[in-house]
């Protein structure tokens, strides 16, 4: 059992998602960087899609009732166990009753905190992603927060398993500028001269990010609206009525009118969203079978991926 001593409402439970449900309206939720996530369960020698804690900005403290390893990864930060300094990226080993707290965040957005074996929880439609959108999922099940007595159960674990590191090349520097992968829809209300826009100019992160969607500044797209509504897949960019692109998040809408531009990769997806508003954005264009194939070594690699 772990128990949270000190929270926020961004903070959430996740697991790689809701999928399949998009046609009853219910986003797919989970985690908003997938790599970070993927590599807090790699550690432990944890499936892919275990469940995690989902940190959002920082400012998490909780006491470990039971010995267990954990992992915490993704945004920079100060971490302490029992008021030591540890490494994050990292596998640790809590003993009953140890404390663990999470400072803010000195760049990016998201952390990940994961236990051996994972978070148990009960499944709400196939999974324990939180979506606050949908009212769906989370520790009660119907996308409640965490409070300051809230406890998530794990199975303890008695043997400290050897260290594992995460090597330095896959550890991102998420405060530098993003060259995010896209791949260009030709057919959607779209011209060649906004896709040549799109593809040569630089977006800055605008104030205006949630697990929905990023909105993104710059010189405007000259696009066709309206339209008729069509199904949005996560990592669409839409263009909205001013030219400005949003790119949909885990928790997007599942239907939009918008026009969509390009479909940003897996592999970018996450390293967006731990960009914060201010930061640099440009967009490079690879054709489907690059990413696909991207795709396929992320699966390899760390199994179910999604």
């Amino acid at each position: 059992m772990l128990t949270v001593l000190a929270s926020s409402p961004l903070h959430s439970i996740q697991d790689l998602g809701r999928q399949g449900l998009s046609r009853f309206g219910l986003a797919s939720a989970g985690p908003m960087d997938a790599h970070a996530s993927a590599w807090a369960n790699k550690l432990l020698g944890n499936v892919c899609e275990a469940p995690l804690i989902e940190v959002c900005n920082g400012g998490f403290k909780c006491r470990f009732e039971k010995p267990t390893t954990f992992s915490v990864t993704g945004a920079p930060c100060d971490i302490r166990l029992d008021n030591k300094p540890i490494a994050l990226w990292s596998s640790h080993f809590a003993d009953t009753g140890s404390i663990l707290e999470i400072g803010a965040f000195s760049s990016g957005v998201f952390g990940y905190l994961a236990v051996s074996g994972g978070f148990l929880i009960e499944q709400r439609l196939g999974s324990v992603s939180h979506s606050r959108r949908d009212g769906i999922g989370g520790l009660d099940g119907e996308a409640g927060p965490f409070t300051g007595d809230s406890k998530i159960p794990y199975k303890a674990t008695f043997t400290k398993p050897p260290h594992q590191r995460t090597p330095r090349v896959y550890v991102p520097d998420y405060t530098l500028p993003l060259e995010c992968e896209v791949i260009l829809r030709n057919n959607d209300n779209s011209s060649k001269e906004a896709r040549d826009k799109f593809l040569h100019q630089s977006y800055l992160v605008a104030n205006e990010v949630s697990r929905i969607g990023y909105r993104l500044e710059g010189a405007s797209i000259p696009v066709k609206v309206p339209r008729y509504s069509a199904p949005m897949p996560l990592g669409g960019i839409q263009i909205t009525a001013a030219g400005k692109p949003v790119v949909l998040m885990r928790d997007h809408q599942t239907l939009g009118g918008y026009p969509l531009i390009a479909t940003v990769t897996r592999r970018s997806l996450g390293m967006l969203a731990q960009r914060r508003p201010g930061q640099s954005v440009i967009f490079k264009e690879v054709s489907p079978d690059d990413a696909r194939a991207q795709f396929e070594q992320l699966t390899k690699f760390f199994g179910v991926f999604k």
